[in-house]
């Protein structure tokens, strides 16, 4: 990880640095850090207008996530919660963002929000480098490493009053990049320890991950290992949802070395959230369609997959629990554990993020926007979502219009 923080005395000479090259195409090898350097290179050399004054937005709201997106929403949901305090005395936000570099969702707790709506930090945003220059989360997607940007240092015009620090998020099973987070203010909000909150906000987040992913995997091996006792032949495979071998019986591997076949083969097929981006992969020969049966996993995807459903009605703890399989006072605490959140907050969460989209792209008033997502008194609806945004539904529709 690099350590390189900005230098606060070098704005000068890197405002300089960057005229410079926008106008001329020349930088000096030591004008500016090793890391802002190669950015702003990519930048000028991929055409990036340094003005930036169209802001790339995405249409899709939280209903058509991929499944990856959907699962680092609800983690992160939990996990920048928690950093509220902090945002709130040092004046930042909390930024999440896909692997695309496009904004999930946004965490603040004081009067941040206008100014980077205003910036263009909302949701469905793109922040790559190619979309907005030189910036914590598209340099952090395209380095894979830590990165703290600050004023003149970023490449587009507009947001050269502000200073933000980001770390890329990790899928726990094969350490791919999910996503990248960022903790972001105006330049009088520097703060060295930005980059260090963006880091263990990451951290975080991939131990959510981690332990969502292992849970899955003991309730698979829970139910794999009855079917595997119960088969006559033993030729038994169990697959994960990444279609990765997780147990396989005796005959089966037995099988599968007289076939020539590696003992733990990967098939592509049977990973759900490829076949939810691409599609059309082929079962390899030595697997038949009709041998194949799904295992439905009845925790917490279930709970959520209800609550989103029904989040324009009024909720109760037994009935998601219900839909989940699991009693109530067993579905509270692990869904809890699971999210970091009660029930009762997850959905509160759930239906302000889901009246924020609303606001932004839908001609709805405020009163049908609550009703849509579950408030049946208007008053209720608008005290939720101050106290969730510090801003009302109305200020909030009007900054996100700009």
């Amino acid at each position: 990880m690099p350590t390189e923080l900005p230098d606060l005395n070098q704005q000068n000479r890197v405002g300089r640095a960057w005229h410079r090259l926008v106008r001329s195409g020349e930088l000096a090898a030591n004008a500016v850090r090793p890391l802002v350097h190669e950015s702003w290179l990519r930048c000028y050399r991929a055409g990036v207008d340094p003005g930036c004054a169209r802001i790339t937005q995405s249409k899709a709201d939280s209903r058509g996530l991929h499944p990856h997106e959907r699962e680092l929403l609800d983690v992160g949901t939990g996990v920048m919660a928690r950093a509220r305090d902090f945002l709130r005395e040092s004046g930042t936000i909390m930024v999440l963002a896909n692997a695309a570099g496009v904004v999930l969702s946004t965490e603040e707790a004081g009067s941040g929000l206008e100014a980077a709506a205003e910036t263009g930090v909302r949701p469905g945003a793109e922040w790559t480098e190619l979309a907005r220059g030189t910036n914590s989360i598209g340099t952090a997607l395209r380095t894979a490493v830590p990165v703290h940007i600050h004023g003149s240092e970023h490449y587009c015009d507009s947001v050269k009053s502000w200073t933000c620090a980001a770390a890329v998020i990790r899928d726990p099973t094969d350490d791919t990049v999910r996503g990248a987070v960022s903790v972001a203010g105006l330049s009088g909000a520097f703060n060295r320890h930005l980059l260090a909150l963006a880091v263990a906000t990451s951290g975080h987040l991939e131990a959510a991950l981690n332990s969502r992913e292992l849970q899955r995997r003991e309730r698979l091996l829970e139910y794999g290992l009855g079917r595997l006792s119960q088969s006559a032949s033993n030729r038994v495979i169990l697959f994960d949802r990444h279609g990765r071998v997780v147990r396989a019986g005796t005959g089966a591997g037995l099988t599968l070395a007289q076939m020539g076949i590696e003992t733990s083969p990967r098939v592509e097929a049977l990973d759900v959230d490829a076949a939810t981006l691409a599609g059309g992969a082929k079962l390899p020969v030595w697997l038949r369609p009709e041998w194949l049966e799904p295992v439905m996993d009845s925790d917490d995807r279930k709970a959520m997959a209800y609550i989103e459903v029904h989040i324009g009605r009024a909720i109760r703890l037994e009935q998601v629990a219900f839909a989940a399989g699991v009693s109530p006072f067993h579905f509270h605490r692990q869904f809890k554990r699971a999210t970091g959140l009660t029930p009762h907050q997850y959905t509160v969460r759930l239906r302000i993020e889901r009246a924020k989209a609303l606001l932004c792209r839908s001609e709805l008033t405020i009163t049908e926007v609550a009703a849509r997502v579950g408030f049946t008194d208007q008053s209720h609806f608008t005290t939720i979502f101050r106290r969730m945004t510090s801003m009302t539904p109305g200020n909030y529709r009007n900054a996100m219009s700009v």
